[in-house]
């Protein structure tokens, strides 16, 4: 009644179609909520065996992925996007447009928009507990970089590497971590690089 600004009155159906509609409803509602509770649970899995493998100190609560997207070397953008508990926090996500890295560059413009991002502090967001880079050691490197630069120590930080397929050959997504010098393979069904793969790809689909 308060958002309507008049009064609202609630009817029951007890037959007729408006019963069969109220069934439909509910059985909708139902299926959303054992959907919401088995992607809860993937979630808590996947963020369990992220720490496991990374050597973290607890799951992540807060996950920031970042991806550069540009035209054929113009216009280059950016976006950030989160997860919250291992579920898409798609209010916190953030674009950025890139002012200072010409297009093409990817080390320039990961480096700006993790500097700008950092700079704000918590103005965009709890800091998290870790970031995603989509790319591999370049990008993380220039991420690192930033931080560096703006006198920030880095939380935990990755690269995730997509995977390549030329002719017959193909690699796996590769998991850069610095200080690391060979990346890290999980298997492609694994909690932990499923997560990661999200992040990834709402980050490139933001990003447009």
């Amino acid at each position: 009644s308060t958002l309507r600004g008049s009064a609202v009155s609630i009817r029951v159906p007890r037959r007729g179609p408006g019963v069969e509609l109220l069934a439909r409803a509910h059985e909708h509602a139902r299926r959303a909520l054992e959907e919401h509770a088995t992607a809860s649970q993937g979630a808590s899995m996947g963020l369990a065996a992220l720490a496991a493998h990374l050597g973290l100190g607890a799951p992540p609560a807060r996950i920031e992925g970042y991806d550069l997207s540009h035209t054929a070397g113009h216009e280059p953008v950016a976006a950030m996007s989160v997860l919250t508990d291992g579920v898409p926090d798609s209010a916190s996500y953030r674009h950025f447009a890139v002012r200072e890295a010409e297009g093409g560059d990817d080390y320039g413009g990961m480096e700006e928009i993790i500097r700008r991002r950092f700079a704000k502090g918590q103005e965009l967001g709890p800091l998290p507990d870790l970031v995603l880079i989509d790319g591999g050691a370049g990008q993380v490197a220039s991420a690192l970089a930033a931080l560096r630069a703006l006198g920030v120590e880095p939380p935990p930080l990755v690269g995730l590497a997509k995977a390549r397929r030329s002719g017959g050959a193909s690699t796996d997504e590769r998991i850069v971590i610095p200080g690391v010098d060979a990346p890290l393979v999980l298997a492609p069904d694994d909690p932990a690089l499923r997560l990661l793969v999200r992040v990834r790809d709402e980050a490139h689909r933001f990003a447009g």
